[in-house]
């Protein structure tokens, strides 16, 4: 892996695009931006993904596009659980 300064991606709208954001942290030592630079167009770090290799991009985290769970009422089974 590259020695590039990576991000957290905290709040920003274009982290599964950016390279900072998906590429496989070195497991010795990864430098991280402190706090995250920018959101999306805004940051000035931002690399894009296109053309690097998938090897060297993490998975994305799909669980984040599905449905929100809702809370349940007081009296009611979570979903997915029976008696």
């Amino acid at each position: 892996m590259p020695d590039y300064c990576m991000c957290k991606g905290d709040g920003c709208t274009q982290r599964d695009q950016c390279f900072r954001f998906r590429a496989k942290p070195n497991k010795h030592r990864q430098s991280y931006f402190m706090d995250v630079p920018g959101s999306g167009d805004e940051c000035h770090h931002f690399m894009p993904v296109d053309g690097w290799p998938e090897r060297m991009l993490t998975e994305l985290d799909l669980t984040e596009l599905a449905e929100p769970k809702l809370p349940c009422r007081a009296g009611e089974l979570e979903p997915g659980r029976s008696i």
